[in-house]
């Protein structure tokens, strides 16, 4: 079955509203998990049997880029999408190292979220078939 597994951190509420409609316009909330605290995110990363196709991921700051990059092993079945702060060139930066391909700024570009997004649940569902 088809995931995504979404983190927000709880300091973004204006952007997690804003993102989470952006998913649902794509994938029904029933294959979503939304995750708002990085303990939570950490357990479910963790977790061997995890089953997520996605990770749309909120890195508010370098500490939770560092935490990402400590967990790649848990995430490199996954498609990552990793949103980082808007003007923090540093966090975009150690992002792009960490996770080169599909990465944005809070706030910035959503119409880009939205495509990416939409090429990668194609390709996954034709994955599954």
């Amino acid at each position: 079955m088809f995931k995504i597994l979404f983190y927000c951190s709880q300091e973004l509420n204006g952007s997690f509203t804003e993102l989470r409609k952006i998913i649902e316009k794509e994938i029904s909330s029933d294959h979503i998990d939304i995750i708002k605290k990085f303990h939570t995110l950490s357990k479910k990363l963790k977790d061997v049997n995890n089953q997520y196709n996605i990770a749309i991921l909120t890195a508010c700051n370098m500490e939770e880029l560092n935490c990402l990059h400590a967990w790649k092993d848990c995430l490199i079945h996954m498609d990552i999408i990793l949103i980082v702060p808007k003007n923090d060139k540093k966090a975009l930066i150690y992002g792009r190292e960490l996770y080169p391909r599909y990465i944005t700024e809070i706030g910035r570009n959503y119409g880009y979220l939205n495509h990416i997004l939409h090429n990668l649940i194609q390709r996954s569902k034709t994955r599954e078939i």
